[in-house]
């Protein structure tokens, strides 16, 4: 939707206080006249922010996703993996997460979300809700524990990209409830 002028959001805010009000009365409290009030309806009407006639305000719709938060871990092989012994790697990080990856998928389609999940109170946790509320997601109840950390994800992969080890701090989700 488009962004509103500073009159027409008065109007609605009015409006949404009252859907019964009146052209005039809307003009009395905010001291313009009814025609300009009329003409910011027919905006509102365009612009999607009222449906038709009678004033009927569209349903505020927001997804919520529960679930997990997690950095993941990917550590490729550059050679044949030897057990028992340091293996050079190329790692990469980044947040991960079922529900999580779905919230940040909503937000950059535009749909209006909440994520509820639980991260510790440590810079991977920080980050990785920063990450999502920079974005434009509702991070507010997310819960942030001093008990357990962020939880983490790490793959080991070969050569061929397929995974030999997986490895997975998941504790603090024993805490969620």
């Amino acid at each position: 939707m488009d962004d509103l002028g500073a009159q027409e959001q008065a109007v609605l805010d009015l409006i949404a206080a009252n859907p019964f009000a009146g052209q005039q009365d809307i003009a009395t409290a905010l001291g313009i006249a009814r025609s300009t009030v009329a003409a910011h309806i027919v905006q509102l009407v365009n612009k999607g922010y009222i449906l038709g006639r009678g004033y009927v305000l569209p349903a505020s719709k927001r997804m919520i996703c529960i679930g997990g938060a997690v950095l993941d871990r990917k550590y490729h092989a550059k050679k044949d993996l030897i057990f028992g012994t340091s293996n050079p790697v190329d790692g990469y990080r980044s947040f991960g997460g079922v529900a999580r990856n779905v919230v940040e998928n909503l937000v950059r389609l535009g749909v209006d979300t909440s994520f509820v999940s639980i991260v510790g109170d440590d810079e991977t946790g920080r980050s990785l809700v920063r990450h999502l509320r920079d974005l434009g997601a509702d991070v507010s109840q997310v819960i942030t524990t001093t008990e357990r950390p962020t939880a983490e994800y790490a793959a080991i992969l070969d050569l061929n990209n397929d995974l030999v080890l997986g490895i997975a701090d998941m504790e603090i989700f024993d805490l969620f409830s």
